[in-house]
This record gives C-alpha cells, sequence and structure tokens, in this order.
C-alpha cells in the first residue's frame, strides 16, 4: 500500500471534478491511475486512509479531504450501479477493525465538513448504515453519537448531523426504522427550533416523522415523547413554509388515524389548525384540512372500503365526538368549498347510474352524472360521415373535441361560469357528515340553502344546489315530508336560472330526487296550475340549447312519471295500471316533446319515453299506441337511411328504439286489432333491421325484441315465418362461434317452435340440420350457445312430435351424449 502523505498528494493532483464522482476521462492522469491501482489491491486499507484523511481537518487541506471522501463514495458505489447485496458482501469482506476505523472517523469528519461536500459524507454514512444492517450489532454508536452532535446547541455541524438521520432513515425500511425511532426523533424534532437550519431540514425532519409514524406509533404513547411530536407538528403547521405546513396536517391525519385518543389533549389547537386548513385558497391545504376531519369521521363513524358504515363498535362508545360537537364549523366551510369549486376541472363524460350517497362509487357516479356532457347522436352523425367501418375511437374522439371545443367558445363569448365543477372529495365527505349526523341537514344545511339559493353570485346558488343533492338520497321519507314542502318551490325557481347551463342542470337533478324521495310533491299545493308551471319548465329546459341540461330535463321528467304513477297505484289500491293519474291531462304533450327529442337523437330521451309508456295509466293507453307508432316510423326511416350516412350513429338509434319498443310490446293489449298491427309492423321492421345490419349495433337488442314480438303475436306469427327462418339460418352459419349474439339466434329458433307449436313443422329440417351442424363436434362452441342448442332441440321435438322428430333422433342424442362426458371431463378437471 502506498504511503499515506504519497496518497494525500495524489488527491491533490486530481484534476477538478464537477460533482461527486463526476471524474474527467483523462486515462494518462497518474494522480488517478495510481490511486486506482491503491483502491484494487486492498481496498479496505484504501478507504481507511479516506477516511483517516477526512476526519483529520488540522492536518489535511480542505481540496485533499473533499476529495477524499469523492474517492470513499466512488468506491462504495453509491450510485448504485452494483446490486445492494453485492455492494454488502464487498463491503463485509473488509476487515471488521478496519470497517470499525473508518466508521469512526466519518463520525469524526463529519462535524467539520463545510458546506461544500457535508452532503457526500451524509451520503456515505447513510449508505454504510444500510450496509451494517442490523445497526446493533455492527454500528451500534451512529444514532447516538448524531445525536448527540444534534442536541450539542453550542457544536458545529448540526444541519450535517440532522441531515445524516434524515438519509439514514429515508434508507431504512419503516419496520427497521420503529426500532431506532426512540434514538432519532427525540433530537431531530429539538433540532427544528434551531435557527441555523435551511429549510429543507425541518421538511426533511417532518417527512421522516410521516414516513416512520405507522410503524413507530406506539412510541408516542409515553406522554413525555408524544408532547415533543405534537409540539413540533403544531409549530410546523402555523409556519409559513406551505410544503411544511401540508406535511404537519398529513402528521394530523396520522395522529387521527393512529392516536385518536391522544387528540383530546390538543383538540383546542388542532381545531383553529384544520378549519384554517380548510378554508385556505391553497388547493394542497386544503385537502389536508379535509383529509384530517375525514379521518377522525373514519374512528367516530367506521365505513368500509366501500363506503358503507360499519355497525356501531366499542369505538364509538370511545368516542369524543369531535366531528359531532365542531359541526358547526365544519359544514361552512364545506360550502365555502363548494363555492369556490375547481374551474375546467376534468371530469369523467362515463354515464353511471347514481345508486346511493353512502359510498365513494356512488358519489362519484352521481358526480358524474350531472356533470356529463351528453352528446346528442346529431353530433356523432356529422362526426362519423365518412367510411361505414370507421374506427368507433376514433370517432368518439372527434365527437368530443368538437364538444369541448364548442364548449370552449361558449365560455370565451359568453362568460359563461360552465367551466366550474365542485370539489369531489367535499362532496363526499360532506354527503357522509349528513348520513352519520341526520340532524345536520336541519341544524345547519338547510338553513344556508334557503339563504344562499338566492344568493346574487352564481357559485353561491350552484354550492346550494349541491348542498341540497349531498344529502337527498340517503333522506328517510319521514323526514323528506316534514322538509322540502316549503325549499321545492325555490328550488323550482332554479332551473330558469340565466346564469349558467351548470346550475339549471343541478337544479333539474335536485328536483328529480326530490320528487323521487316524496312524490306527493307533485301535488303540493294542489293547483293544476303548479304542476303545469312545473311542466312547462321541464319541456323548456328539454329544449333547451345548452347540451348538459336537455339529458338533466330528461332525468326530471322520469321522475315526474314515477311519482305520478306511484301516487296513482296508491289511490288505485295497487294496480299496476291505474286508472288515471294526477299526469293524464298533459301526456300527450310529454309524449309528444319527448318524441321530437329522440328525433334530435338526445339519448336520454328515450329512456325517458320508456318509462311514460311503462307507466301509463288506462286513461292514456291512446298515447302509447301512438306513440309506439310513431316510434316505428322512426325506426323505419333510420333503417332505410342510405349508407353514406354515419352508419354508427344510425345503428345507435336504431338499439335505443328496439329498447324503448322490447319493453313497451309487453304492456299491448293484444286483444285489440291496433295493438296487433303495431306487433307486425314491428317484427317486419327488425326483421328488416336485421338482414341489413347482420352485425350491427343494434343487432342484440333486436334479437331480443324479436323473441318478446313472436311470443306476442303467437299464432299470427306464421305471417312472418319464412323471412323469420331465412335470417335465422343464415346467422346460424355466419355469426361467429364466440359472438354472444349466436346464442340469441339459437333462442330465437327455440322460440319460433315453442310459438307455431306443429305450424312450425315445414321448417324444422332446414333450421335442426344448421343447428347440428353447428354443434357437430365443435369443442369451442361456449357453454350459453350448447345450453340454449339443447333448449331448441326439446322445443322442437315438442312441437313436431316423436313421428316428425324420429329422423334427427339420434344426431341430437350424440350431441347430448358428448356433452354429457364433456362436462363430466370438465368436472374431474
Amino acid at each position: 500500500m502506498l504511503p499515506l502523505e504519497f496518497v494525500v498528494k495524489m488527491l491533490e493532483s486530481l484534476p477538478l471534478v464537477g460533482s461527486a464522482g463526476d471524474f474527467t476521462n483523462q486515462k494518462e492522469n497518474i494522480a488517478e491511475l495510481e490511486l486506482c491501482k491503491a483502491a484494487e489491491s486492498d481496498l479496505g486499507q484504501f478507504l481507511c486512509f479516506m477516511s483517516v484523511i477526512m476526519a483529520d481537518h488540522k492536518k489535511f487541506s480542505p481540496v485533499a479531504r473533499r476529495r477524499a471522501a469523492l474517492q470513499l463514495q466512488l468506491q462504495l458505489n453509491m450510485k448504485g450501479s452494483v446490486p445492494q447485496m453485492e455492494q454488502q458482501k464487498r463491503w463485509r469482506a473488509i476487515a471488521a477493525d478496519v470497517r470499525g476505523m473508518i466508521k469512526s472517523n466519518l463520525l469524526i469528519a463529519l462535524p467539520t465538513t463545510s458546506l461544500g461536500y457535508s452532503i457526500t459524507v451524509v451520503e456515505i454514512i447513510a449508505c454504510i448504515v444500510v450496509l451494517e444492517m442490523p445497526l446493533k450489532d455492527n454500528w451500534p454508536d451512529v444514532v447516538p453519537t448524531l445525536s448527540r452532535i444534534v442536541l450539542q446547541l453550542d457544536s458545529g455541524g448540526k444541519e450535517s448531523a440532522v441531515d445524516a438521520l434524515t438519509f439514514m432513515c429515508q434508507k431504512l425500511e419503516m419496520e427497521r426504522m420503529a426500532e431506532y425511532v426512540g434514538n432519532t426523533m427525540v433530537p431531530l424534532l429539538a433540532s427544528l427550533r434551531m435557527d441555523q437550519l435551511s429549510n429543507r431540514a425541518p421538511q426533511a425532519i417532518l417527512s421522516i416523522l410521516l414516513s416512520c409514524f405507522e410503524s413507530a406509533h406506539a412510541y408516542f404513547e409515553n406522554s413525555e415523547e408524544h408532547e415533543i411530536v405534537m409540539q413540533a407538528i403544531f409549530e410546523a403547521a402555523e409556519s409559513a413554509d406551505i410544503v411544511a405546513r401540508s406535511i404537519a396536517l398529513s402528521l394530523l391525519i396520522k395522529a387521527a388515524s393512529f392516536c385518536y385518543h391522544h387528540l383530546q389533549d390538543y383538540i383546542n389547537v388542532i381545531i383553529p389548525i384544520t378549519i384554517a386548513a380548510l378554508n385556505s385558497e391553497e388547493g394542497e391545504l386544503h385537502v389536508k384540512g379535509l383529509q384530517f376531519w375525514k379521518a377522525v369521521s373514519q374512528v367516530e363513524n367506521p365505513r368500509d372500503p366501500e363506503g358503507r358504515r360499519i355497525p356501531l363498535t366499542e369505538k364509538k362508545e370511545a368516542s369524543s365526538y369531535f366531528v359531532e360537537n365542531n359541526r358547526i364549523k365544519i359544514v361552512p366551510c364545506l360550502f365555502a368549498q363548494l363555492v369556490r369549486g375547481e374551474i375546467f376541472a376534468n371530469v369523467s363524460p362515463e354515464d353511471s347510474e347514481v345508486v346511493s350517497n353512502s359510498s365513494a362509487k356512488a358519489e362519484q357516479a352521481c358526480y358524474d352524472a350531472v356533470f356529463k356532457g351528453d352528446l346528442t347522436l346529431d353530433d356523432l352523425e356529422v362526426s362519423n360521415a365518412t367510411e361505414k367501418k370507421q374506427n368507433k375511437s376514433d370517432t368518439m374522439s372527434k365527437v368530443n373535441r368538437a364538444s369541448q371545443k364548442n364548449r370552449g367558445e361558449t365560455f370565451k363569448n359568453k362568460q359563461s361560469p360552465d367551466g366550474w365543477t365542485p370539489p369531489r372529495e367535499v362532496i363526499i365527505y360532506f354527503s357522509e357528515l349528513c348520513e352519520d349526523y341526520p340532524d345536520t341537514i336541519d341544524r345547519y344545511v338547510l338553513p344556508l340553502v334557503e339563504r344562499e339559493i338566492q344568493h346574487a353570485d352564481w357559485r353561491h346558488r350552484h354550492a346550494a344546489l349541491w348542498s341540497m343533492l349531498v344529502f337527498l338520497k340517503q333522506m328517510d321519507p319521514k323526514h323528506a315530508e316534514k322538509t322540502l314542502k316549503h325549499i321545492f318551490p325555490l328550488i323550482r325557481g332554479m332551473i330558469q336560472d340565466k346564469a349558467s347551463s351548470r346550475i339549471r342542470s343541478t337544479a333539474l337533478w335536485v328536483i328529480s330526487w326530490m320528487i323521487e324521495k316524496y312524490p306527493p310533491l307533485l301535488v303540493v299545493p294542489a293547483t293544476l296550475q303548479d304542476l303545469q308551471l312545473l311542466l312547462d319548465d321541464l319541456i323548456a329546459c328539454l329544449n333547451d340549447d345548452e347540451g348538459r341540461v336537455s339529458p338533466s330535463s330528461c332525468i326530471a321528467l322520469t321522475s315526474v312519471v314515477k311519482a305520478s304513477h306511484t301516487l296513482a297505484r296508491q289511490q288505485a289500491d295497487g294496480n299496476i295500471r291505474p286508472p288515471t293519474s294526477v299526469l293524464s291531462p298533459y301526456y300527450d304533450m310529454i309524449a309528444d316533446q319527448l318524441v321530437k327529442a329522440a328525433k334530435r337523437r338526445l339519448t336520454a330521451a328515450f329512456e325517458a319515453l320508456r318509462q311514460l309508456l311503462l307507466s301509463s295509466p288506462d286513461d292514456c293507453y291512446w298515447v302509447v299506441l301512438e306513440t309506439t307508432d310513431e316510434l316505428l316510423l322512426l325506426l323505419r326511416k333510420v333503417i332505410e337511411l342510405p349508407d353514406r350516412v354515419g352508419c354508427q350513429c344510425h345503428e345507435a338509434v336504431q338499439k335505443l328504439i328496439c329498447g324503448v319498443l322490447r319493453s313497451v310490446v309487453e304492456i299491448l293489449e293484444l286483444g285489440k286489432a291496433t295493438s296487433k298491427q303495431l306487433c307486425h309492423k314491428f317484427m317486419t321492421y327488425l326483421l328488416s333491421l336485421l338482414t341489413k345490419f347482420p352485425f350491427g349495433m343494434a343487432r342484440e337488442e333486436a334479437l331480443l325484441a324479436l323473441s318478446t314480438t313472436a311470443q306476442m303475436l303467437d299464432w299470427e306469427l306464421k305471417q312472418h315465418a319464412d323471412s323469420l327462418v331465412s335470417y335465422l339460418t343464415l346467422a346460424i352459419s355466419s355469426i361467429p362461434k364466440n359472438d354472444p349474439a349466436l346464442s340469441l339466434v339459437v333462442d330465437a329458433v327455440g322460440t319460433l317452435f315453442r310459438v307455431l307449436d306443429s305450424g312450425a313443422t315445414p321448417y324444422v329440417s332446414k333450421l335442426l340440420g344448421h343447428l347440428l351442424i353447428l354443434t357437430d363436434s365443435n369443442q369451442n362452441l361456449p357453454i350459453e350457445v350448447k345450453i340454449r342448442c339443447v333448449v331448441a332441440f326439446g322445443q322442437m321435438a315438442i312441437a313436431v312430435g316423436r313421428t316428425g322428430f324420429q329422423v334427427y333422433m339420434m344426431a341430437v342424442l350424440r350431441r347430448l351424449h358428448c356433452y354429457g362426458e364433456q362436462s363430466t371431463a370438465e368436472v374431474k378437471s
């Protein structure tokens, strides 16, 4: 090994470096070559020399010490180019006494390092800490020594020692960190009061405390240490540093989850801190404040991962009722955040059903449904006027871009507030709060709504509407009866709001939910004029130029229809079709407007039409017949459109119409000639649709409608039998085996024989032959298709009788035997 003096000379002769390990590529440099040879010949001795040079700040120059540190860092492979296990093996190969001297010298060097290379020494110590785990066996004095440096306020290198502890904690796994938390946290937290620390040091210390809190929170059960921790958190939470405040709030969230029973001692300090965060215009701080109260709520009113309330437990009995006692402060903060909102937030356009406010998923569905921009199918038609086989995703992306452009122009030209959306997390927590404490609605929320619903600022009015939405779904009917009557007129006035289409849309949803929750709102006060005014407003919204208002109006009309049907059934002793309803005088007008909306390709109008027709009272049956006929004419028109028109667009309309008509056909009174005529017309159009679009978007819905209509026609299906058989034989042979539509085709075959019975005998040979070909040794046939084929074989046999089916018996039995063997093999496997 080279003499120490020579090594120092070589270090001082090295070329300048830009950063740790970033040496210039000069192979001819003698000093670099000599040092490399020395490290290769005896790594342990070389590293020991480097540590000796670093530790003696009086004997060796700053240049030599810094370059010694860089050499030591380079040899320990801090860049991570060698796996950790290899690094550890290489380090452990050095003699234990040599490693001990290196570690001891590093701890001596740390307080005397200059700012220029202290971070290098810190990283070296952190690296060796990882290599020496467990510390209590291999480097027991590292944590006490670093802690002593931190606590000795008159010594130098405090920040370097803090950095060393923080780097060490960051590199250790959290489970290992719990072992040393008692030795590290007290000096680290004490160091937070040092004025000479840079901003990054407190942030790093708080981050360490945050990362180890869950695994080490048992340590904080000691009252003295707990007070030190909480005091440090409070000071950071009130600092001017936003990052430190955010981390401190995160620590309070952890404390609420893991040390809830300790909050009572500090709640008078915590409340103003978290309320200030809730009211903060800094989005991150606001979110943290909200998460704190959610964490407290989760302890006091536990919920499962789906957001459903868990039955009361022992935790509830030990609750300090922090949330319940502070609702008077929390509710106004939540409302203020609804007022502030999120400008141009990204909202999912997926149309999912809103079923409950009791879970985060349901709240997200509510949020998306209210603020979705429901496109009309005309938009799709315009964007898809190219080739018939154009990719669907490309088409929809064009529509979305066009819709976004239109909304952007609306905002720009009209100064519209329609880019605003309410914060989803606020809505979720607000709803949970109302569900956990129902009296919150009457004591705090409704007074806010009554005051703010008439506010001059549209944001306040919209926040008032959302405040209604967050509690309506979980409100029980008795509470609704007591609460909603006096506020309904105020909400109804909002559907005429001119400031924002978003307000009108949300008001329509509120109207919908209120009426579903308490149907008698339709007749309170019980004057036809009030109902007429409501319907006039809903129809006006149905024809609103703004894209989001029309579908919301359809939702509201659907709720009105359901409510009127419920009231009518109650008056008619539960009859499915009551003789009349409060909507009877307006049925024709509503149906006419919805059909016009459907012709404009408004998708939500079809569902509203379905509900209207299925809920019709006896005195409006003529409206059902006339509307069905109009829908049939629309279906024929769409089927007959030339191919140059956007194929996906009118196929989507076909699917919607078939879905509505399939439901309506089942309620037709088939003893009347008009009803039979409509069924015949529908069957004709269905066969035309399936023939023209054998693989179209509406195919599956059309096949379901075909089977339903066939059963309604009964023996009169004979008029369509030839066309139906022609389509079925073609479909059986052309539809791929794994296509879900194939099972529907086979099911339609069975329906044909079940309806016509012996009248289907002329078709048995043709259809049974195709089914036998389909099932002949086909191992890849889906189980659903196999089941439908077996059912079809049975229905054919029953229809044609033993004599007519005898000739096919052996072939069918072979299929059944084969299926039985396959099922047995699958069970055994």
